[in-house]
């Protein structure tokens, strides 16, 4: 099973197909979107829509720490990083 949230041919995705890939609700992706993590843009009906590129470039970033790093650990640098 492939863990690519779009479907073949596109490269953008939902909100509710990067959370199923990311195991996150929804309401975390939008945050996330509107932080900056994430890079995206809101169609004329205000969805947004997130690059495939920049979900697969948060979770290789993610990737690097994960041997390193717990859940706590994440959470500490999640709030030093919004709060800078």
């Amino acid at each position: 099973m492939s863990t690519d949230p779009s479907p073949p041919g596109r490269d953008d995705c939902t909100t509710v197909e990067v959370a199923r890939r990311l195991g996150l609700a929804v309401r975390s992706v939008q945050l996330m979107v509107d932080r900056g993590e994430l890079e995206a843009w809101k169609t004329p009906g205000g969805h947004r829509r997130i690059r495939r590129q920049s979900v697969d470039r948060w979770l290789a970033g993610r990737e690097y720490f994960a041997g390193e790093l717990s859940i706590a650990d994440f959470a500490i640098l999640g709030w030093a990083w919004r709060h800078e």
